[in-house]
C-alpha cells in the first residue's frame, strides 16, 4: 500500500510541475486612470488594467485589450500571443521570439490577476440625504470583497454630529479605526435628517463629552503625504469645502508640499457627484458656490462626473425585506424619514469608482467625450467639451431597471461584522433602553497620574453598548495600561475597539471574563495616553 501511496505521489508531484511548467508567470499589473487603447508602446511594458480591462503592447506597438471583465481570464477572442518574462512579470502580445520568453497562445492560457483594490477617500455630506448611508452599505460590500481599500472618511458640512455618524456606520460595519474627520471653519450646516439620530443610538467613538474629531485637513493631508503618486481616488460626494480647504493648505510639519501639490502628486482620479450636465444648478455646487470653485483649479486633472439628473433616474431601496439588517443604521436612516428608497447618487460613486464603467458582462455606465466643469460665482456648472482634457461625466449604460437591481444587491446584504455577530449569538439589535451616562473611576493601572471617564451605556437584555471616554489629565508614571471600573460583570473575555484621538494611535480595552474593570492598552499591548490625551471606546459586550 506505501508504495502504492509512494508512486501516486510521484506521478502527481510530476503533473504538478509538468502544469508549471506551461503556465505563464502572471505579468506586473499597474491600474491607469484613463483607457490606454491605441496608446504607443514599445514592447517590453506592464500590462495596464483600466475600468476591468487588462491592456499589453500589440504587435503594431500600441495598446491593446489582453481581456475582458474583471476576472482577469483571457478571453478567446483576443488574438495574437501574450509572451510573459519570469524574471520581472513584463509582458507584451502579439510577440513569440523573443528571448528568455514563456509565450502561449492567448486562446490557451488563463491569467490569475490579482484583485485590483482602489484606494479611496471619501468626502461627503454625511447626515443630510439618507442616500449616503446606502452608498456606505455599498461600499463595505466592495470592501469585504477585496475590491477597494478606504484610507479616511471626512465630513463637508457643519452639522452636528455628522462625523458621529460617519463613525457609528464604520462601527456597525466592523471597521471604527478607518480614519473619520470633520470639516472645521467655513462650514455650512445642511438638515440634519438622520445624523444625529444614529449617532446617538448606535456604538462609535466619538461622544458629546469625547474631544471634537480630528479637523478635516490635517487628515487628509497626512494621508495623501503617505501614498504613493497617483494611488488615490478622490471621491466628492457632497458640498466642496474640504476639498477647497485642502487645495489651499499650505506646507507644514506633515508635508512640505501645499494642498495643490499634494492633489496633484498622489491623486489618480476624481469622482465627484454634483452639479448637472451638460450645464446646471445643483445642491452640492449652488450651498457653498465659494468652495465649489475650487473645481476650476482642477481643469488638468482626471475627474468623472455623476450628475444629479443620473441620480434621479436610479432609484434604491433600502428594507428589511430587501435584505438589510433590522438593526443597520443604514435602514435606520431611510426609517428616521418615513422612506424605503432614495435617489442612487452615492451608490453610483461608489458603483464607478470601485467598478469603474463595468465589470464582468454587465456595462454600468457610459462617458461622454472629454472635457471639462466650470462652476460659476453662483455654483452653477457648464461642462465644455475638449478632447484635449480628462474629465468626462456619466450616462447609464443599462436599463434603469438593471443598474437598480446591481445596486439594491450590493446594498441590502448582511455585513460580515454582523454575520459573526449571529453566529456567536450576541445581540447587535437597536438599542432599545436608554443610554445612561456615568463617571466610572479611573486609574492607571501601574504608576501615577490623574486619570476621568464618562461612560455610556445602553443595557439591552444581557447585552450592553458601551462609548467610553478616557482623559489622561497627567501622567507621572503610568504604566501598563489603563483601568476604568464597568457598571457590570463581563460573562467572558471580551475586547472592544479603542483609539487615541489626540494622537491616532489604535488601541484595544481588555475586560476580563467575571471582573467588572476595562483594561485600555495600545494596539501593540503597551501602554498608551500622554498628559491631555483623549482616548475612545466603542463597542458591545455580554455582561453576567
Amino acid at each position: 500500500m506505501k508504495k502504492v501511496l509512494f508512486v501516486a505521489a510521484i506521478i502527481l508531484l510530476s503533473i504538478i510541475r509538468t502544469a508549471s511548467a506551461q503556465i505563464p508567470t502572471a505579468p506586473a499589473i499597474v491600474p491607469v486612470a484613463t483607457n490606454p487603447s491605441g496608446n504607443a508602446c514599445t514592447a517590453p511594458v506592464p500590462v495596464l488594467y483600466y475600468s476591468g480591462t487588462y491592456y499589453g503592447c500589440d504587435g503594431t506597438g500600441h495598446y491593446a485589450a489582453l481581456a475582458a471583465g474583471g476576472s482577469g481570464t483571457v478571453s478567446a477572442g483576443t488574438t495574437g500571443q501574450i509572451a510573459v518574462y519570469p524574471s520581472n512579470g513584463t509582458a507584451v502580445q502579439g510577440t513569440s521570439a523573443l528571448p528568455n520568453v514563456i509565450a502561449t497562445p492567448l486562446t490557451n492560457i488563463s491569467l490569475s490577476y490579482p484583485a485590483s483594490s482602489v484606494n479611496l477617500i471619501i468626502d461627503e455630506n454625511f447626515g443630510n440625504d439618507w442616500d449616503s448611508a446606502a452608498g456606505f452599505a455599498e461600499l463595505n460590500t466592495f470592501l469585504e470583497n477585496g475590491e477597494a481599500n478606504v484610507l479616511a472618511v471626512v465630513n463637508d458640512n457643519g452639522t452636528t454630529n455628522a462625523a458621529q455618524a460617519h463613525e457609528a456606520v464604520l462601527t456597525y460595519f466592523g471597521r471604527p479605526n478607518i480614519p473619520t474627520g470633520n470639516c472645521f471653519g467655513t462650514c455650512i450646516a445642511t438638515t440634519d435628517n438622520w445624523g444625529t439620530y444614529v449617532a446617538t443610538n448606535w456604538p462609535n467613538i466619538f461622544t458629546a463629552s469625547s474631544t471634537t474629531p480630528q479637523p478635516s485637513t490635517p487628515l487628509l493631508r497626512s494621508i495623501l503625504a503617505a501614498q504613493p503618486d497617483g494611488s488615490v481616488t478622490y471621491i466628492a460626494e457632497g458640498l466642496m469645502r474640504d476639498l477647497y480647504d485642502l487645495y489651499n493648505s499650505s506646507p507644514d510639519s506633515i508635508s512640505p508640499l501645499t494642498g495643490a501639490q499634494l492633489l496633484a502628486a498622489k491623486v489618480g482620479r476624481y469622482v465627484m457627484c454634483c452639479g448637472d450636465y451638460p450645464t446646471g444648478s445643483e445642491f452640492n455646487l449652488t450651498t457653498d458656490p465659494t468652495a465649489a470653485q475650487v473645481i476650476n483649479n482642477l481643469e488638468s486633472a482626471n475627474i468623472t462626473w455623476v450628475g444629479y439628473t443620473l441620480g434621479t433616474s436610479i432609484v434604491e431601496t433600502v428594507t428589511s425585506a430587501a435584505g438589510t439588517p433590522s438593526n443597520s443604521p443604514v435602514l435606520a436612516a431611510f426609517v428616521h424619514n418615513g422612506a424605503t428608497s432614495r435617489y442612487a447618487w452615492s451608490s453610483l460613486v461608489a458603483l464607478y469608482a470601485v467598478r469603474g464603467l463595468s465589470h464582468g458582462a454587465e456595462t454600468y455606465f457610459t462617458e461622454t467625450a472629454a472635457g471639462y466643469n466650470t462652476v460659476d460665482g453662483s455654483g452653477n456648472n457648464t461642462f465644455v467639451t475638449n478632447a484635449a482634457y480628462h474629465q468626462y461625466y456619466l450616462a447609464a449604460g443599462e436599463s434603469a431597471s438593471s443598474l437598480e437591481a446591481s445596486i439594491n444587491a450590493l446594498v441590502n446584504r448582511t455585513p460580515f461584522s454582523q454575520s459573526i455577530n449571529s453566529w456567536t449569538n450576541t445581540n447587535y439589535g437597536f438599542p432599545t433602553g436608554a443610554w445612561v451616562t456615568s463617571s466610572p473611576s479611573a486609574l492607571c493601572n501601574s504608576g501615577t497620574g490623574t486619570v476621568t471617564a464618562t461612560l455610556r451605556t445602553n443595557l439591552v437584555g444581557k447585552t450592553a453598548f458601551v462609548n467610553l471616554v478616557i482623559t489622561v489629565v497627567s501622567n507621572t508614571s503610568c504604566a501598563n495600561s489603563l483601568q476604568v471600573a464597568m457598571p457590570f460583570n463581563a460573562a467572558a473575555a471580551t475586547q472592544i475597539l479603542c483609539r487615541d484621538n489626540t494622537v491616532g494611535i489604535s488601541a484595544t480595552g481588555a475586560m476580563p471574563a467575571a471582573q467588572n474593570y476595562i483594561y485600555v492598552a495600545k494596539y501593540d499591548g503597551t501602554y498608551i495616553g500622554a498628559t491631555g490625551d483623549v482616548i475612545g471606546c466603542s463597542g458591545i459586550i455580554e455582561t453576567q
